[in-house]
């Protein structure tokens, strides 16, 4: 979360602005609920603290790409359905 010269909440939000259809995963030594919830405001796609092990880290990326592939099968399914309507 944090780097010289700017936060990481910083740099999630250049991300953001830009387009960029990244999904980031912000890690961060420090654990409190309100870092936690600025995150996610500013579009984390998920929040570890450090030290975070292997098997907390592929649950998320795990999680994320599931939402992805249903994200995408909504969006063929009412692309689907309005050419019928």
């Amino acid at each position: 979360m944090n780097f010289p010269g700017q936060s990481g909440i910083d740099l999630l939000q250049k991300f953001k602005e830009q387009g960029i259809g990244a999904e980031i995963i912000m890690l961060t030594a420090d654990d409190t609920a309100e870092t936690a919830v600025k995150a996610m405001k500013f579009g984390a796609a998920d929040y570890l603290t450090k030290p975070c092990n292997i098997d907390e880290v592929k649950i998320v990326v795990s999680n994320i790409l599931e939402k992805r592939k249903l994200k995408r099968e909504v969006e063929y399914l009412r692309k689907v359905n309005s050419t019928f309507f």
